[in-house]
């Protein structure tokens, strides 16, 4: 019988936000399968916790790094030492196998952190685009981070792109080796059939008539979702849907601005901003219809929940979007296209038999394509079947260093 591994799983926070969640249910899989969970977040905690599969097979810590910027250059390099040691003390007490980490600092830190620990698999893992001009130019901190990937492909096992569209932007943006990037590509929790009842419950906690068209869309209200233009859809459609009803699910930096331009839009009335929630699936059954307006995507969780629920989704055509909605399985419009995503809205909302066609082939793919269980079964292959590009015997050891910090 081949014996349980022991991965450690490295994350920003457990906030509520899409790599967090695809953490989280990577490792609640990795636990059902049988194997050995060490979570471990650089800075605080969050509600993701509450969903974790708790056991004696499951470790988390909380490492509380502190941010310090790189003008405080000798609290910077203090910092990250002692999270560096903190990781490679807790790698080498547990015996860990494999380290997968998410994102930004946790990719940095964690792989570094590993390879000094000698752990012999490390999996940085990009869940969005990697670099994106800021003002419409490329700036140091892009470049000096262009360097530091290159340089950590040395050391990692395998650079892991969540989506095809985020592996070649990694390729193109880093100059790494294409063999040294692996696509694995977000999986769910395929939930259980819905209960018919929920629906008219879910509307009456939100005040909404059983014939009310209502859209849902769930993500973080930042720049990238493209919200503006979703506002000025709703905007577009108020004449001929007045009881159209807008559900935006998540917080975030933009929310006070929207509020305001939804006020500016007239649609304030139309437009229910209910912040985080932990019942989002419940809010889904509320639903006929789910939008997705993001300027640029990974590979969005939020919109494979809402296929594996059954509802029909509207999404724009960027990046993810499109290795998720497949022909005749939702509507793809152009990012930053009031009028077009309107016209996507208006149809699946008015033609219920279309729409209950694009909502059976979506959560017939999803089902299908991005289930936990097969994804979490190819990074077990990973973990188990991966070489490090160099030799083990080139990097640290495990009895390197006198002591542990």
């Amino acid at each position: 019988m081949t014996r349980p591994l022991v991965v450690m799983q490295v994350v920003p926070n457990l906030r509520i936000g899409g790599a967090q969640r695809v953490a989280v249910t990577l490792c609640n899989e990795l636990l059902a399968q049988g194997h050995v969970v060490v979570l471990v977040t650089l800075g605080e905690g969050g509600p993701l916790e509450e969903s974790l599969r708790k056991g004696p097979a499951l470790s988390i810590y909380q490492l509380k790094l502190r941010r310090r910027s790189l003008l405080q250059f000798p609290l910077f390099v203090t910092s990250v030492t002692r999270i560096v040691l903190r990781l490679r003390s807790l790698m080498r007490r547990h015996r860990v196998d494999a380290v997968q980490s998410h994102m930004g600092e946790a990719n940095l830190l964690g792989t570094l952190a590993a390879w000094l620990a000698g752990v012999p698999r490390r999996f940085p893992t990009f869940h969005s685009l990697v670099f994106t001009a800021r003002s419409g130019a490329d700036d140091r901190r892009n470049r000096l981070a262009r360097r530091t990937l290159r340089a950590y492909s040395r050391i990692a096992t395998r650079f892991v792109a969540i989506s095809e569209a985020v592996r070649q932007k990694v390729i193109a943006d880093t100059g790494v080796a294409p063999e040294r990037v692996v696509t694995v590509r977000n999986g769910i929790e395929i939930p259980p059939p819905a209960d018919p009842a929920e629906r008219g419950r879910r509307r009456a906690e939100l005040g909404l008539a059983p014939a009310d068209p209502v859209a849902i869309c769930v993500g973080r209200l930042s720049a990238a979702k493209g919200h503006p233009h979703l506002l000025r859809a709703v905007a577009l459609l108020a004449a001929e849907l007045p009881r159209l009803t807008l559900l935006l699910v998540g917080d975030g930096e933009e929310r006070a601005t929207l509020e305001a331009l939804a006020r500016e839009l007239g649609v304030a009335q139309r437009v229910r901003f209910l912040g985080f929630r932990s019942d989002v699936a419940g809010l889904l059954a509320a639903a006929d219809v789910f939008v997705l307006p993001s300027n640029w995507e990974g590979l969005p969780v939020a919109l494979l929940e809402a296929m594996a629920a059954g509802l029909p989704a509207v999404a724009t055509r960027v990046a993810g979007t499109v290795e998720v909605i497949g022909d005749g399985a939702g509507l793809l419009v152009p990012p930053q296209d009031p009028p077009a995503l309107a016209a996507a809205l208006r149809r699946l909302l008015t033609d219920r038999a279309a729409a209950a066609r694009m909502a059976e082939r979506g959560q017939a793919d999803v089902r299908a394509h991005f289930g936990i269980a097969a994804v979490c079964a190819r990074y077990v292959e990973l973990y188990r079947n991966e070489k490090s590009k160099e030799s083990e015997a080139s990097a640290p050891s495990s009895a390197a260093a006198s002591t542990d910090s």
